[in-house]
């Protein structure tokens, strides 16, 4: 599986905007390989939090980057995702973190 994964966007609309943005071949992103390690299934409030900056440090990737630095089934040659979905959403989110405690690296997979 590929996406294209957006470094650093501050909020949903960025990043949307920077997917389009690639779509229309001004930017530099190609498609990723990427697993998803993890799934997470967050509330519309914690959904609202995460989109309006997916910058701030969040424990629950904090947990998930920890976890996974400590796998010793982690496949490396991909990236390494936790899944993000919110009931009434039309869309998941892909997080690789990269070891950090923010949304450092995020893709859009639609449902």
């Amino acid at each position: 599986m590929k996406n294209i994964f957006i470094n650093k966007p501050a909020t949903l609309e960025e990043l949307k905007d920077e997917l389009q943005r690639t779509a229309n071949h001004e930017t530099g992103y190609e498609p990723e390989a990427y697993r998803i390690a993890a799934t997470r299934r967050i509330s519309p409030a914690e959904w609202d939090d995460l989109t309006s900056c997916f910058l701030d440090d969040r424990e629950w990737l904090s947990n998930f980057s920890k976890k996974l630095q400590s796998s010793e089934n982690t496949d490396w040659s991909k990236r390494n995702c936790i899944k993000v979905t919110c009931k009434g959403q039309p869309l998941n989110l892909l997080i690789d973190t990269q070891g950090y405690d923010y949304a450092r690296y995020v893709a859009i997979l639609e449902n």
